[in-house]
């Protein structure tokens, strides 16, 4: 039987740490600690009594090796929200997360963060990164927002074309059926009238 732990000089015993743990681990960096946390714990997916999730609090203070952790292990979801709204890419992006501010927002973009979500009170993460003096930051989320918005542009027209093509075939498709009834009418006319000259 193995003792993983002590609190108040109070012994935690068996294989299971608390799941209070994991939170401690986020927090403090301690990316080894946090992995054997994820592999033990019963939830890994519970939240803290803030209703934050593990990479809401790895993120707070920019740890990324634990951040890295969570999100490779499927442990985490990169848009979780807690009960204000506010996703892990919020979390990153204050003070309490230097040095790794910039580093951690580049890394939740590249692993689908939301770039426009809001929390219950308005607030974007470029709000946010604006409101904080975080300037890099604040950059960064321009120049990607005007490349979500140019991809989405070119989707929409990719969209209206493919409609626009679509409707273009059908609406040929249609005229050839019409040249074929007037031309199958034509030719029944024609034997028609050559059978009555036959009869008579």
């Amino acid at each position: 039987m193995s003792v993983l732990r002590k609190d108040n000089n109070e012994a935690v015993v068996g294989g299971s740490p608390p799941e209070s743990d994991m939170f401690h681990a986020a927090a403090s960096g301690a990316r080894d600690w946090l992995s054997l946390t994820l592999k033990k714990a019963r939830k890994p997916l519970i939240t803290d009594k803030h209703g934050l999730s593990v990479l809401h609090i790895a993120a707070l203070h920019g740890h990324l090796d634990c951040m890295e952790l969570l999100l490779a292990g499927g442990y985490a979801d990169v848009n979780v929200s807690c009960p204000h709204g506010r996703r892990p890419l919020h979390m990153m992006l204050t003070a309490q997360s230097q040095p790794n501010t910039h580093a951690g927002l580049i890394y939740l973009l590249e692993h689908g963060a939301h770039i426009s979500v809001s929390t219950d009170e308005g607030l974007t993460p470029l709000h946010q990164a604006a409101a904080e003096g975080l300037t890099d930051c604040t950059e960064t989320l321009v120049s990607e927002r005007c490349h979500v918005e140019e991809r989405q542009r070119a989707a929409d027209e990719e969209k209206q074309t493919s409609a626009q093509s679509q409707t273009g075939a059908a609406h040929d498709d249609q005229e050839q059926r019409k040249v074929c009834q007037c031309a199958g009418s034509a030719s029944s006319g024609s034997v028609w009238k050559s059978h009555e000259l036959t009869l008579d």
